[in-house]
């Protein structure tokens, strides 16, 4: 996507109104870990707002500037205290670790470089606290889905993901 899609963050959030399983998804994973929370490629704090919301410390790195803006305003209306930060997935350093690290919604699937990937996964490893865990969510269809798609396009509210820990779908 081009970096004018996101620079209207309001619109972003009308496009993509983020999706309750998701988020419970990763809520679960930072109440498992009890500790502080890192998600790169914020967006808007669709995810992590509902994170902080729970008492969890948490840190947003998104390289958008409208995109952080407009999450800093979602959370301020909400009375919720996050640390945002301005910066690329692919090279940050934030000082300090974090107990959860992660990816949500397609972000990653920004990087199309190798070395753009492990440059990124490079940094989440220096990040990581001892016994933390790291988690990131792509679209992977199998085959099968590609060869029926019928061209209709489908809303968040239908798709499912697999919780790797539980083995079953989540959605």
């Amino acid at each position: 996507m081009s970096e004018r899609f996101y620079s209207d963050a309001r619109l972003y959030d009308r496009l993509f109104p983020g999706g309750e399983p998701a988020a419970d998804f990763y809520k679960a994973q930072a109440d498992r870990q009890s500790g502080t929370v890192l998600e790169l490629g914020c967006g808007t704090g669709h995810k992590l707002i509902p994170i902080a919301s729970d008492g969890h410390p948490c840190t947003g790195l998104e390289l958008a500037p409208e995109m952080l803006a407009e999450a800093q305003r979602k959370a301020h209306e909400r009375g919720v205290e996050v640390e945002w930060v301005q910066g690329d997935m692919r090279d940050f350093h934030l000082g300090r670790t974090f107990d959860l690290v992660f990816i949500a919604a397609n972000s990653l699937l920004h990087l199309h470089e190798t070395a753009d990937l492990l440059s990124c996964f490079r940094c989440v490893r220096a990040h990581l606290a001892p016994g933390a865990r790291f988690f990131f969510d792509v679209f992977n269809p199998n085959v099968r889905f590609l060869a029926d798609a019928d061209g209709v396009r489908r809303t968040r509210d239908s798709l499912s993901f697999a919780d790797p820990d539980r083995g079953k779908s989540q959605g």
